[in-house]
């Protein structure tokens, strides 16, 4: 008889939000703590053509940001290359052996809204490829409103009606999921930084640890840009909402999709 103990999974941390939702100012407080290795945004499959960009590829995160692989290594993957799943397998049995705690900022925006560029599926891609791993995982959300009025400056919402039905229907099924799993508002994050971002930890079964404000404003291993206007890299500040005509401000009032997001996240105001 074989007494043995299986072997024991790895633990990763999964951190879920949607874009403009203040996730990479969240993420860059959390990955400029000691002991935390944080992969950005990564695509849930090497197949995928962002796999190929710098920042986007776990391999180069890896190796630029965190020194975990070497040019063997990646000679190896040219020879040989990997799954999605060995890559990870390998990253954080590196990351393990450096003391570090792996987590890993979800490119949720694709998987629940999308378009135009991709095809939503309601639920999280990343979480599926990683089933082998004992997974730690939290939400972070954002009003609505807020949420959208960032995506339109940022040029991701085209100026129709329609747009804002299609972003209400992806948020709802976000939003049910992020009930599910547990989440923490933007907004509260903002008046209470370090009380919810140890909460955000617990969460994750991350070792919190307040970074100084030189690392926090040094800290480039994120993907993403910050507005620099509205808190920049090293703090996170309440900020008034960015105007908005009052039609819009309508529009969003005449949709039930838009009640039922405020009553699932706790957003009792427009």
């Amino acid at each position: 008889m074989n007494d043995a103990s299986p072997p024991k999974k790895p633990t990763l941390r999964l951190l879920h939000h949607m874009a403009c939702s203040g996730g990479t100012l969240i993420s860059r407080r959390l990955g400029s703590m000691q002991g935390v290795c944080l992969l950005s945004e990564i695509p849930h499959d090497t197949a995928h053509p962002k796999a190929k960009s710098y920042q986007l590829s776990p391999l180069k995160q890896a190796v630029e940001w965190h020194g975990l692989l070497d040019a063997a290594d990646l000679e190896i993957f040219r020879k040989a290359p990997p799954s999605f799943q060995q890559i990870m397998w390998l990253i954080e049995e590196r990351a393990s052996a450096h003391g570090l705690q792996l987590l890993v900022r979800d490119w949720s925006h694709m998987d629940w809204i999308g378009k135009p560029s991709y095809q939503p599926v309601d639920e999280s891609r990343l979480a599926d490829w990683l089933q082998d791993y004992i997974v730690h995982r939290h939400c972070t959300v954002r009003h609505p409103i807020d949420q959208y009025l960032s995506l339109f400056k940022l040029g991701a919402m085209p100026d129709c009606d329609g747009t804002i039905d299609a972003y209400l229907e992806g948020m709802l099924k976000f939003s049910e999921w992020c009930h599910e799993i547990g989440f923490t508002r933007y907004e509260d994050l903002t008046h209470e930084p370090d009380t919810h971002l140890k909460h955000i930890c617990e969460q994750l079964a991350l070792d919190f640890a307040p970074s100084p404000i030189d690392r926090r404003s040094s800290f480039k291993h994120v993907t993403s840009d910050l507005d620099l206007s509205r808190g920049g890299a090293a703090a996170i500040r309440h900020a008034k909402r960015r105007a908005a005509p009052d039609e819009l401000i309508d529009q969003f009032r005449s949709r039930e999709t838009y009640s039922q997001i405020k009553q699932l996240l706790g957003y009792e105001t427009d």
